[in-house]
């Protein structure tokens, strides 16, 4: 399937999962390399069709994972152990009804979920499930998704496909339609795609940029007469700065 996801492992890698029919692959990344020859692997619920739409997204502690499915139709969650990268508890299904996109709230306890009450494609959705993982009670919301998404302002945001604007679940820790709007934040002449996608990064994958040369002395704004003046300052160890007083370096 196209979904794909992404945790860290709080030590100072990355688990990258995906779909691979009755598995969940999940590759270890420690520093940009991938650790180990083949993929950590867990059962699904399912055998997920290699064309299969659908989404995989962890909770924000890394401990929960939930997967939404459009063949076969469904969505479930489980726990997840970050260390050995694997499914640590049975599969619970959210919804047999096609699934799309999904997302928890930001403690974790709350996954909301996308559907058409009419069991068509949850891309083009007209009820939001909100499930409480704690008691596995629901409540349908009656509001229009495509993509569903937490955002770092513990919110969650959702929209149907082709609009100008996003809906918002203002505390979805709590939930319910009165902390709900379906056009919440206007995005003027932009308008939606089909889901709301998330970007997975860790800092220590990343290179930062080193920090910009400093001039120390002859200080800003002195003046000289000295055509070779001494100029002293900061670069990063090892880097060459080239200086230019207009035409002149």
């Amino acid at each position: 399937g196209e979904a794909i996801g992404g945790v860290a492992d709080d030590a100072n890698g990355l688990w990258l999962v995906l779909f691979n029919g009755n598995f969940l692959d999940a590759r270890h990344i420690v520093d940009s390399t991938v650790i180990g020859v083949l993929p950590v692997q867990s059962a699904l619920p399912v055998n997920v069709a290699s064309s299969s739409r659908g989404t995989i997204r962890f909770s924000r502690a890394g401990d929960k994972i939930a997967i939404a499915t459009e063949s076969p139709a469904g969505s479930w969650w489980a726990d997840f152990d970050k260390v050995t990268g694997t499914v640590a508890s049975p599969w619970r299904q959210v919804h047999t009804a096609p699934g799309y996109s999904l997302d928890f709230s930001p403690n974790g306890n709350m996954l909301y979920v996308p559907f058409s009450s009419t069991n068509g494609p949850a891309w083009n959705a007209d009820r939001i499930r909100q499930h409480d993982l704690i008691n596995n009670t629901n409540v349908d919301l009656a509001f229009s998704a495509s993509g569903i998404a937490l955002g770092p302002d513990d919110r969650v945001y959702f929209a149907p496909y082709g609009v100008a604007s996003l809906g918002v679940i203002s505390n979805p820790n709590v939930g319910g339609g009165a902390n709900a709007v379906q056009a919440g934040v206007s995005l003027g002449a932009c308008l939606t795609g089909y889901n709301l996608s998330k970007t997975l990064f860790l800092e220590s994958l990343l290179t930062p940029p080193p920090p910009a040369p400093t001039i120390v002395t002859p200080t800003e704004g002195s003046l000289t007469n000295d055509n070779t003046p001494n100029i002293t300052g900061t670069c990063e160890t090892g880097a060459t700065v080239t200086i230019r007083e207009g035409a002149t370096t």
